[in-house]
């Protein structure tokens, strides 16, 4: 898998050895989830003595208090991590960038919102002052409101279809939706929410002349095999319009519809392995 900057996954650190961590907030999976050979999901609880938070950046770190604050505001918030094994350490690197679109994919695939902040050459659950800890991007995403707790169910479905969400990630259609599934919940306003969502939708099919009706066709034939989503997607796009050029706010539920079709849309192309095909759908 080839490296594929994206502007919200950030600058990462290569001073640490063979094996390093990326602590996750947002899930907490009841078992080790083996994504590939070289990357597994874990579950963590930290213990911290708040000393060791200021002493690994003050005394013994870059002595940054942004940094320091950051981590003070979400390391015990963290519940899941990923560790990253490499026997040489530029290949290091790129595993553990490429781990961050698994944070991605992971959201996208559940439908959850996922954070991320550090990377450290330990455990989250054996951070100490001495601990090597660098933050990965400056931008504050926010602390996830809920923690989705995995079932065995939902980490099977991870571990047999994450590698699947990857591949599919390296075609830019399914990137946008995916990454559109994943950040639409860091803005505040509901009709730019709205509009990111239907960026995402749309970037699987990327119609140029009536879109309203051949979006309707392809999206419920791809999703259901017939015509039966057809009137309300039609009438979620007008919502969607209104959103869009108008900047008008609409209530929750219609959010809530738009989010849960594009969720369907991402599972339908991990199911089918492939991104929808428009000659097929619309024949």
């Amino acid at each position: 898998m080839s490296l594929k900057p994206i502007n919200h996954l950030g600058v990462l650190f290569t001073n640490y050895g063979t094996e390093t961590y990326i602590y996750v907030l947002g899930i907490k999976p009841d078992r080790e989830i083996i994504i590939d050979k070289n990357v597994t999901l874990l579950p963590v609880t930290p213990h911290i003595n708040p000393d060791d938070m200021i002493d690994c950046f003050m005394k013994y770190g870059n002595r940054s208090e942004y940094q320091m604050g950051m981590l003070i505001s979400t390391l015990r918030s963290v519940t899941a991590q990923l560790r990253i094994r490499s026997n040489d350490a530029e290949d290091l690197v790129f595993k553990t960038w490429n781990a961050q679109h698994i944070c991605v994919q992971i959201s996208a695939m559940l439908n959850c919102e996922i954070a991320w902040y550090f990377q450290a050459n330990q455990s989250a659950d054996c951070f100490n002052s001495h601990t090597d800890i660098s933050m990965i991007h400056s931008h504050m995403l926010g602390v996830p409101a809920n923690i989705v707790e995995l079932n065995e169910m939902q980490c099977e479905y991870i571990e047999n279809n994450v590698s699947t969400a990857l591949v599919l990630d390296e075609y830019e259609k399914y990137s946008n939706a995916s990454n559109a599934l994943f950040c639409y919940r860091f803005h505040p306003k509901s009709s730019i929410q709205l509009s990111i969502i239907w960026a995402g939708i749309e970037s699987l099919f990327l119609f140029e002349y009536n879109i309203k009706n051949k979006l309707a066709l392809s999206v419920s034939r791809f999703i259901c095999g017939d015509d039966s989503m057809v009137d309300n997607i039609k009438e979620l796009y007008t919502y969607r319009c209104k959103a869009v050029h108008e900047y008008e706010n609409q209530d929750d539920e219609i959010l809530k519809e738009s989010v849960s079709l594009l969720h369907r849309l991402i599972k339908k192309c991990i199911e089918v392995q492939s991104l929808p095909n428009i000659d097929q759908l619309l024949e």
